[in-house]
């Protein structure tokens, strides 16, 4: 390998792994094996799982009520106040 900076070689050409002092790469046990119950799934469902009271109640968004609008505010171009850009 060749690093140059301001086209000074700084390395020779060797790989980086023998010009850098890096600690011995690890090499994967093949003895080693996931539990018998492990579960892949990214999200597991919980049948307990419930929402909390109320919670289809709460607004998407909670006004503010001392916001202004900007004196640079364009209805046309930012769109209206408290109205959704999604």
């Amino acid at each position: 390998m060749l690093l140059l900076i301001d086209y000074y070689v700084i390395v020779g050409k060797n790989s980086i792994l023998a010009d850098w002092p890096f600690p011995p790469q690890k090499i994967d046990d093949p003895a080693q094996t996931k539990p018998a119950e492990w579960v892949d799934e990214e999200m597991i469902p919980d049948p307990e799982d419930i929402k909390p009271a109320g919670w289809d109640d709460i607004p998407e968004q909670i006004p503010d009520p001392d916001a202004e609008k900007p004196e640079d505010w364009s209805d046309e171009d930012d769109g209206e106040v408290g109205e959704s850009s999604s």
